[in-house]
């Protein structure tokens, strides 16, 4: 079974998919290399409308189905918080994983997810993040996501789909390119 349950926003596209072969085909290589323990990146883009979160709910289905920890966080066109999409797929793995998988890692390194998910902890269980200058503080926050999503990969595969990243903030493709940039 899978550590976190399918997010809502792909669960509404589970009906029975049409075409698309050589795509679907494409994306279930890469699940399989995935589960082999390597990384992908996979870019899906097209026209507004053509069914490119669609096609992304259909390979979420299939690795929630496998075991994979399947995340999600959507851009917004107007409403740009930083990190948004990031915040929304961590907050929703932080709610739903498996306790036993994730708290381990939340002992030890929620001091620095705190600046990205400040409702990580009740206010006062911890004390506040040690200041540092804005470089620093931002390096810290990406390497605790990046230590977050490499802990749970460790025990299962991690899908994540990052929607409509053509309103992404800054911030947001920063952290992108930082996983991105990581060495596996």
């Amino acid at each position: 079974a899978a550590p976190v349950p399918i997010p809502p926003r792909l669960a509404l596209h589970q009906s029975a998919f049409v075409g698309r072969r050589s795509e679907r085909t494409m994306l279930n290589d890469c699940l399989s290399q995935v589960w082999a323990g390597e990384r992908r990146v996979v870019l899906v883009g097209g026209e507004p409308g053509v069914g490119k979160t669609r096609l992304c709910a259909a390979l979420a289905t299939s690795a929630s189905h496998l075991g994979a920890a399947v995340l999600y966080g959507r851009c917004d066109e107007e409403v740009g918080r930083p990190y948004q999409p990031w915040v929304e797929a961590l907050q929703y793995l932080i709610a739903n994983c498996a306790p036993d998988l994730v708290n381990p890692y939340l002992d030890e390194h929620q001091a620095d997810l705190r600046r990205l998910l400040p409702d990580l902890t009740p206010a006062g269980v911890l004390p506040p993040p040690q200041p540092a200058d804005p470089e620093t503080e931002r390096y810290r926050l990406w390497s605790a996501v990046a230590r977050l999503l490499a802990h749970v990969s460790s025990h299962t595969a991690v899908v994540l789909v990052l929607d409509d990243l053509q309103w992404a903030d800054r911030e947001t493709l920063q952290l992108l390119r930082h996983l991105l940039s990581l060495d596996e």
